[in-house]
């Protein structure tokens, strides 16, 4: 099959394709281009503004989120629930996942900014992560049984409940998968336990802390501070396990053996969302409308990405490679409706969760 005749929509499911690489797109010759971009952007670009973003982000709406968790009204207590919810991901979602492809800048104290937003924040442990991100999702996407996303795959539950229930449940969950996945790791290398004790460490701090904050400036009782930890983490992870899902799944995905290059791998098998003003400041461009760009150069900023998606849109355009957009609201139907195609008869090799 070759890309003129492919037909990358959402009323067609290609679950393994074979395809011819356009003989005239090279990654070297759009790296060219991406990096005369990168050498005339200011720091600013490169990585001030995301790190601003996110320490102002945090900030300002940990800070008001706190505050409206002090009122006696219902709806405000609620929308500051969200607000601490968006403040967690910002940190879960977009500094973690910068801080693991050094796209924040920070080579000294990078790794241990990053071992906490993984195992303090997201409650996950930092080797089991980026094994699965760095190691599977990047080099090898939608590669069936390396990189093809099937961890995000539960066939066990419905469409509406995996949709919609389940993700609440992953502040829960994700401790207990993660102790299991490191204790896997532990039964072949015994050296492992203490990457077992730093990850459980870590983790009661970073709960204990949120308790603390709602105990001592919140004035709340025991039971609703814990209940709290938990509340205020779930609400975001609906659209966090929505974005995984949608921008990889349901496209091409190869066998190994007959991997493409590159770039066709990229322009067949990642889709990039629209920009959404609830979830570019927190999840970033990178998870959102700029997946494509980060697929092809992971170590750019949000920032960044967002400046080179002309080039390579047009890029890609020019020589016949396939550039997947959809609204977010489109691909939700497009699971909703083939939600037993897509993530309970299609091929299920999962062996980790984690970020992406």
């Amino acid at each position: 099959m070759t890309l003129s005749g492919m037909k990358l929509n959402d009323e067609s499911y290609e679950a393994i394709a074979t395809i011819k690489p356009s003989a005239s797109a090279h990654y070297t010759d759009l790296q060219r281009q991406v990096k005369k971009i990168l050498s005339e952007s200011s720091f600013w670009e490169r990585h001030g503004r995301d790190r601003m973003q996110v320490l102002v982000g945090y900030l300002t709406m940990g800070a008001l989120g706190l505050l409206l968790l002090r009122s006696d009204s219902l709806p405000t207590f609620f929308a500051g629930i969200l607000a601490l919810s968006w403040c967690h991901h910002m940190l879960v979602a977009r500094a973690a996942h910068l801080s693991s492809h050094n796209s924040f800048g920070l080579p000294y104290y990078g790794h241990m900014a990053l071992v906490w937003f993984i195992e303090s924040v997201m409650c996950f442990p930092y080797d089991v992560a980026m094994d699965a991100h760095a190691k599977l999702h990047h080099p090898h996407t939608n590669i069936i049984g390396l990189g093809d996303s099937s961890s995000w795959k539960v066939p066990q539950l419905g469409r509406e409940l995996y949709l919609f229930i389940a993700p609440l449940m992953l502040p829960l969950a994700s401790p207990l998968i993660g102790i299991k996945e490191t204790l896997m790791v532990v039964g072949k290398d015994r050296s492992k336990w203490l990457s077992l004790i730093r990850f459980l460490s870590l983790a009661i701090v970073g709960a204990f802390w949120q308790y603390w904050l709602f105990r001592n400036v919140c004035s709340m009782s025991p039971t609703c501070a814990a209940l709290c930890v938990w509340l205020t983490r779930a609400p975001y992870y609906i659209p966090y396990i929505h974005v995984n899902i949608f921008q990889h799944i349901g496209l091409c995905m190869y066998v190994n053996e007959n991997r493409p290059d590159r770039i066709t791998q990229i322009s067949t098998g990642v889709l990039n969302l629209p920009r959404n003003p609830l979830l570019d400041f927190n999840f970033g461009h990178s998870l959102i409308s700029c997946h494509i760009e980060h697929h092809l150069f992971p170590t750019l900023s949000d920032t960044m990405c967002l400046k080179i998606q002309p080039t390579v849109r047009k890029y890609f355009k020019e020589h016949g490679l396939a550039y997947n957009e959809r609204t977010y609201v489109n691909r939700f139907r497009f699971f909703f409706n083939d939600y037993e195609k897509l993530m309970v008869n299609a091929p299920y090799i999962t062996e980790f969760i984690g970020i992406r």
